[in-house]
């Protein structure tokens, strides 16, 4: 039996040599998601507590924000709890339930949590183009609030019209993935789970550790994963039900607020010459939308990265790729921070 410090080497299985994280690995990824996760959870928290302080849950500018930060504080307490039951070696001598469910919750939220990033800028659109329908109509005393450059909450019908929108689109972002991406990650880690450990390491000195507790990719013709002949399509789906959301929103993002700014410019070009508080806001919105979508990205470009090498490098080893392992595991808890 390989002991924690000296961890056995990578034996044959079913004749290829196969390098899977090792324990050590995995450990590092763990402490990496509690710390970063505990800093994100403390952020979200903070934003909340704000909101409900200063009574601005209800206020249009305000609620998106409660409503992300809010995703981004349940995502990362779970993954807090699924690394957790991680390193108390909680699935290391038999499957788990509880952390197929622990992994498939952190994975639904985070998913909300994209749902909801994109329903932010949608609302930031929304906003700036009734700005904009306002200005060419002559009428600019409220449907943009210069003091933050993100949009007011005037521009009576469409503005009504848009805030049911925004609260539609916020409630799809909820709804969406928790019903169908909780039953599906779920179910599906819970048969990963049941089978999957006649593969492993656990117990027979390969010096290969595989564990639902910890979310995250693994690689095609990884030993981790069951070895029937109907798992391939199971486990690509279960990446691409995260991958795909993910990309939807990247690319949603960036056109969204690059419409939004593109209505501020003509809202401006109808207005004419900016008083020095409007050009302001205008810089201000403009360096906004830039450290949104470059967070965006900061926190989850690794993970796009390393979920699109899982999909199609299926003869790689896993161990190569652990720098971009420790990567996402600092940088996608701390959406919530960064926000």
């Amino acid at each position: 039996m390989p002991t924690s410090h000296q961890p056995a080497p990578p034996q044959p299985i079913n004749g290829t040599v196969y390098r899977s994280l090792s324990e050590q690995q995995l450990l590092v990824l763990s402490y990496l998601d509690c710390g970063f996760g505990a800093l994100s959870v403390l952020a979200c928290a903070a934003i909340i507590g704000a909101a409900i302080a200063r009574g601005r849950l209800r206020h249009p500018e305000v609620y998106p924000v409660v409503h992300l930060s809010m995703a981004d504080l349940l995502a990362t307490t779970c993954l807090i709890v699924s690394a957790g039951l991680h390193l108390t070696g909680h699935n290391d001598s038999q499957p788990s339930l509880l952390c197929a469910y622990a992994t498939g919750a952190t994975t639904a939220l985070f998913v909300c949590s994209f749902g909801l990033t994109l329903a932010y800028a949608y609302q930031v659109y929304l906003r700036q183009r009734t700005a904009s329908r306002m200005a060419f109509e002559g009428d600019t005393g409220g449907g943009m609030s210069d003091s933050d450059g993100s949009g007011g909450s005037g521009g009576g019908c469409d503005s009504d019209k848009g805030h049911w929108k925004a609260l539609a689109a916020i409630g799809v972002a909820w709804a969406a993935p928790l019903l169908a991406e909780a039953g599906l990650l779920a179910a599906a880690t819970a048969h990963w789970s049941s089978a999957g450990h006649a593969h492993t390491g656990g117990g027979s000195g390969d010096g290969i550790i595989c564990s639902s507790c910890l979310p995250i990719f693994r690689f095609d013709q990884d030993p981790c994963w069951p070895a029937d002949s109907d798992s391939a399509s199971p486990r690509m789906w279960l990446k691409l039900a995260f991958l795909i959301p993910l990309l939807c929103v990247l690319l949603g993002c960036c056109g969204l607020y690059w419409l939004a700014v593109r209505h501020r410019d003509l809202r401006d070009r109808r207005l004419g010459s900016l008083t020095a508080a409007q050009a302001d806001a205008r810089r201000q919105m403009r360096r906004r939308v830039a450290l949104f979508i470059g967070v965006f990205f900061v926190s989850w470009g690794p993970t796009f990265v390393l979920g699109s090498l899982s999909l199609v490098l299926s003869e790689e080893t896993a161990d190569k790729f652990f720098w971009l392992y420790i990567l996402q595991a600092a940088t996608a808890p701390l959406q919530g921070l960064l926000n």
